[in-house]
């Protein structure tokens, strides 16, 4: 479902939301995938 090498960001979270802040969203992401709770 969230594959690393495909990350899409709408254009409306991508002005709005700090890359900073996408990057940690991400981060938990992955974490939440690797132990199986996505």
């Amino acid at each position: 479902m969230f594959n690393k090498n495909n990350r899409y960001v709408t254009r409306g979270v991508n002005e709005e939301v700090d890359i900073r802040l996408q990057l940690i969203m991400w981060s938990i992401i992955d974490n939440l995938k690797d132990k199986g709770n996505v």
